[in-house]
């Protein structure tokens, strides 16, 4: 039996590939998806070990093979080995739901994120139609923020960035060889779009910090899976209904039990710098 580590992460993939081989076992380092197709076609006696992050990418390359697979998280936890973490974790995501009444606030959260000095991403995800309507909101918000991002279809995200959900579309995380990204997808039971319900769910399988903002809005995007969301690990925070144009979505959230913080404009703000320091 040949142990395989499939990872493109070259120092993670080192240190539990030592780890391993300290135990007698023989290992077989895997640092790219054509090397493990070539390690899939020449040998039968397989067991391969995957990041977290590459599940997605193993089950496409190994369709219709007889292999073994584990993550290595459940593998380190067999041989109670230390967890081995990635050189490049991902870092913190803000999420922002927001609807009617919320662009004001977006608007000014995004003055303070002129000068990102950290590495963490948010995420705007802002109900609005889909073509010149998203554009005309992306030009005006840039004026707030000059680096402001447009997402229309698949995109990598980057570290110390913000980026603005196009409409017409609901979109999900998606891990690809080491890099998260954010594709379209279609959520037909979602009233508005982009959806921040599908937003969350998708966000449960990133392993990483996780803050969701919601602001004001009707209806209760966001509430339905904010159970799930903070099992996950997530955190949420809500502006206070009563200084929002529109209160249904903050109250939603509030009414599901699982909100950390209610804030008011000034500590919407506040909270946002401290994310941003």
């Amino acid at each position: 039996m040949i142990f395989v580590i499939f990872d493109t992460d070259s120092n993670r993939r080192t240190a539990i590939s030592d780890k391993l081989r300290n135990m007698g076992l023989p290992i077989n380092e895997c640092y790219s998806s054509e090397k493990l197709k070539l390690v899939l076609d020449q040998r039968k006696a397989i067991y391969v070990l995957v990041h977290e992050s590459l599940i997605d990418d193993f089950n496409e390359i190994s369709k219709g093979k007889k292999v073994s697979c584990q993550s290595y998280r459940s593998v380190c936890d067999e041989f109670e080995l230390p967890r081995c973490e990635t050189s490049q974790t991902l870092p913190q995501i803000v999420m922002i739901g927001s609807s009617t009444g919320g662009v004001p606030v977006v608007a000014s959260l995004l003055k303070e994120l002129r000068e990102i000095s950290n590495d963490r991403i948010y995420i705007i995800c802002q109900h609005i139609g889909s073509g010149e309507v998203t554009d005309h909101l992306h030009d005006s918000l840039k004026k707030s923020l000059q680096s402001l991002k447009l997402v229309k279809s698949e995109t990598v995200l980057e570290k110390a960035s913000v980026y603005l959900l196009a409409g017409g579309s609901d979109y999900e995380f998606k891990q690809k060889y080491g890099k998260l990204y954010l594709r379209s997808v279609q959520s037909p039971d979602a009233r508005f779009h982009p959806s921040f319900d599908a937003l969350l769910s998708s966000a449960k399988s990133i392993n990483n910090n996780r803050l969701a903002i919601i602001l004001s809005g009707l209806g209760n995007d966001g509430s339905l899976v904010l159970g799930e969301f903070k099992r996950s690990g997530g955190r949420v925070f809500v502006q206070d209904p009563n200084e929002a144009i529109a209160p249904f979505m903050p109250q939603a959230a509030i009414a599901t039990g699982f909100v950390d913080d209610v804030l008011n404009l000034g500590e919407l703000i506040s909270f946002t710098t401290k994310c941003a320091a």
